[in-house]
């Protein structure tokens, strides 16, 4: 019987420096992740054009949700479709992005807010995080 090999990892690999936010989502990439929470079970991970866990954003007058945070927002060791944000989508009229990423700091969240949120027609942002 053949086996893959569990291996555990962070989705840091998933990231780059970024000169104005300090690190951000590679984009346009994907990447199968163990978090190792359940034996060999993997997630894949795909990030858009602006790095962000995230199905590609079109523009749009459209008011929108912005979701910031850490790993939680994120999504760290479920699939996409099970994220809160996620679930916000199916609740509700507002276009709802995902902007978390693991280890995302306070000073990194606001300033990523402040880059993207006239952009988006953002009209409601959560915050995430955690102590």
């Amino acid at each position: 019987m053949n086996k893959r090999k569990r291996v555990e990892s962070e989705p840091t690999t998933m990231y780059r420096f970024d000169k104005e936010i300090g690190f951000w989502g590679i984009p346009n990439m994907k990447e199968e992740v163990f978090f190792g929470y359940e034996d060999n079970k993997s997630i894949t991970v795909s990030q858009n054009a602006l790095g962000l866990r995230e199905e590609e954003i079109s523009e749009s007058k459209d008011p929108t949700i912005l979701c910031c945070g850490g790993s939680h927002t994120w999504g760290a060791g479920i699939a996409q479709d099970q994220r809160y944000s996620d679930l916000l989508k199916k609740k509700q009229a507002f276009r709802v992005i995902n902007m978390g990423h693991c280890s995302l700091g306070l000073d990194q969240i606001i300033l990523a807010i402040i880059k993207n949120a006239e952009k988006f027609n953002t009209k409601i942002i959560f915050i995430e995080q955690y102590t």
